[in-house]
This record gives C-alpha cells, structure tokens and sequence, in this order.
C-alpha cells in the first residue's frame, strides 16, 4: 500500500531489480556513453521508448541514472536502454536505484 509521503516508484511497468538474489548495481560497469549512430533514430516498443544513442554496457541487465535529466533513468535489457520516468514530484537516486525524493539526491534537489 502506497502513502503519500512515501516516495514513488517509476511510472510505466514495474521493474524488477533482483537477479538470483542480487540486486542489480552499475558499480564497475564505467560511464554511461553517448554513441551516435550513422543513422540515429527512435522507435518504439512495448509502450517504452529505445533510445539508440544512449547505451548501458555491454550484457548489462539493471538501472542507471539518465546522463542529463534527474527525473529518468535507464533500464538497461542485455545492453541495450530504455528510457523510464519516475513518478511526479520524484527523482532517480542511483545510490539506491529507486525513485525519491529530489532532498535525498545530491545534485538533484
């Protein structure tokens, strides 16, 4: 049951973190990089936008903070992202790789 002085979590379908009882982390995955493409371009699938010139590493399967916008984040599937949004009024905080409260994330409140 959700209370509304609890934090929202991101909008759209929800996201499993856990993987064999690990939670996904991007700790040693490196940066996240911009690769253009010749053609770059969107599409999309499954009612969530793939942007092809934002990439999560290679294989990786878990969440990332968007480069840019505190109030999106990557799903990375196998490499490749889908751009999510949290909920109204919340942020992605990549320490706990949950949408929170803007005062709980540095550089985002």
């Amino acid at each position: 049951v959700r209370r509304d002085h609890e934090p929202y979590v991101a909008s759209g379908p929800q996201v499993n973190t856990q993987n064999h009882g690990q939670t996904n982390r991007f700790e040693g995955y490196g940066s996240i990089q911009r690769a253009p493409l010749q053609n770059p371009q969107n599409s999309r699938k499954s009612g969530r936008q793939v942007i092809q010139t934002l990439d999560c590493p290679d294989a990786f399967s878990g969440l990332l903070p968007h480069p840019s916008e505190c109030t999106k984040f990557l799903q990375c599937d196998h490499g490749r992202a889908h751009v999510m949004d949290c909920g109204p009024g919340t942020v992605f905080n990549p320490s706990t790789t949950v949408c929170d409260w803007p005062y709980n994330v540095p550089g985002c409140g």
